[in-house]
C-alpha cells in the first residue's frame, strides 16, 4: 500500500535527520534523557500514522468506496440482480450493501 509506504519512508528519513540534530547540533556526541524519551515517543506516533494510512484515514484510497460488479451487465440485468438480492437478504438494504452482495456473488 502506497500511503503506508510513504508514511514509513518519511518517518525513516525524519529519523536520520533527528539523529543528526540531537548528536551534532543540540548536544554534540551525547544523548540527553529528554532526547531519548522523545525519540521513543515517536514510535507510537509512527505506528498510529501507519495504521491510519492503511485504513485510509489520512489519504483516501483510490476506489476505496467503489464496488465493481460487472462492466458488461445491462441496466435491466442489474435491476433484476438487485431485486434478487433484496428478496433474499431483505428489502431494507442500502444500495452499497446490495452492491457488496452482488460483488461477492459475482466476483470480477
Amino acid at each position: 500500500e502506497m500511503p503506508v509506504y510513504v508514511c514509513t519512508a518519511s518517518w525513516s528519513v525524519f529519523a536520520y535527520f533527528w539523529m543528526l540534530l540531537i548528536l551534532v547540533v543540540i548536544s554534540p556526541n551525547v544523548v540527553e534523557v529528554w532526547e531519548g524519551v522523545l525519540t521513543f515517543l515517536f514510535f507510537p506516533v509512527l505506528t498510529f500514522m501507519a495504521f491510519a494510512a492503511d485504513k485510509g484515514w489520512i489519504v483516501q484510497k483510490k476506489g476505496a468506496n467503489r464496488i465493481s460488479v460487472h462492466a458488461d451487465i445491462s441496466p435491466e440485468e442489474l435491476a433484476e440482480a438487485e431485486e434478487r438480492v433484496r428478496a433474499e437478504h431483505g428489502k431494507d438494504l442500502t444500495p452499497e450493501q446490495v452492491a457488496r452482495v452482488l460483488a461477492v456473488m459475482n466476483p470480477v
